[in-house]
């Protein structure tokens, strides 16, 4: 079962809330802490340079130690991973909505999906390096604005623009210590951040996408209701919104 349904559901949430005028314009991103399928912590980004390493401390808007929040369902497993974090990675978003980042140690950080590069809008010299964040300043792009503004213009010339493949790449997911490349929901400690500049961008261009947005929020139950949620669960409730979406937008062209 794919697993882009679940990453979906997390977009379509924040991009009502952009709709709503409900985001500070200040902020620039979201970032979800994960480990294996289970979020554990989520915050707004507003401080251009941020740190996620594997301390204690609660976040104070510029570095978020992964080890500060509390999960009834981890197992020893995600435990040892997650002493192992040590001193993490450093993200940035600069001027031109570029999200850059680089490894603090040796512990290996890894961005997903670099396997199947369509999928995302990872720099293509990440993609060569196969996501691994490297230290002593070798900062990569692991959102590139380009291929995203790229990806866009392709859209915009189809007949039925994607507008799922578009929200898919406004997504970057991080795992500390191990990947799980062939399945995120199994990789003990991970993150992801949402682009909410390249999110108001797709917002702006392709407006369609709020058809899917306003929709989802009518079928999908409250994101507060629960917070773990199974692959296939999700992906029968996103993949009707989705449809539905679609037929609409397809219908309104007829």
């Amino acid at each position: 079962m794919p697993t882009y349904f679940w990453y979906l559901f997390k977009q379509l949430f924040v991009l009502e809330k952009l709709e709503q005028g409900a985001i500070d314009d200040e902020i620039w991103g979201k970032i979800i802490i994960m480990e294996r399928g289970k979020r554990i912590a989520k915050a707004y980004l507003r401080k251009t340079t941020i740190i996620v390493d594997g301390g204690e401390d609660e976040f104070d808007g510029k570095t978020l130690g992964f080890n500060h929040f509390s999960n009834p369902q981890r197992d020893e497993y995600t435990e040892e991973f997650r002493s192992k974090i040590g001193d993490g990675v450093i993200i940035k978003m600069d001027n031109q909505g570029n999200i850059k980042a680089m490894a603090r140690g040796s512990t290996p950080v890894i961005v997903q999906g670099w396997k199947e590069p369509n999928s995302n809008c990872i720099s293509e010299r990440l993609l060569r390096e196969q996501g691994k964040l490297k230290t002593k300043e070798r900062i990569a792009k692991i959102f590139d604005m380009r291929r995203f503004k790229s990806a866009i213009s392709r859209e915009l010339v189809q007949p039925d623009p994607d507008a799922r493949e578009l929200l898919m790449k406004t997504c970057v997911r991080v795992s500390l210590v191990k990947d799980c490349s062939s399945d995120p929901m199994k990789t003990p400690c991970w993150f992801m951040i949402i682009n909410l500049v390249a999110l108001d961008m797709l917002k702006t261009k392709l407006p369609q996408v709020l058809r899917n947005c306003k929709l989802c929020s009518t079928i999908i139950p409250s994101a507060t209701a629960a917070e773990v949620y199974s692959q296939a669960a999700l992906s029968q409730i996103i993949a009707a919104a989705v449809q539905q979406a679609n037929t609409q937008l397809v219908n309104s062209l007829n």
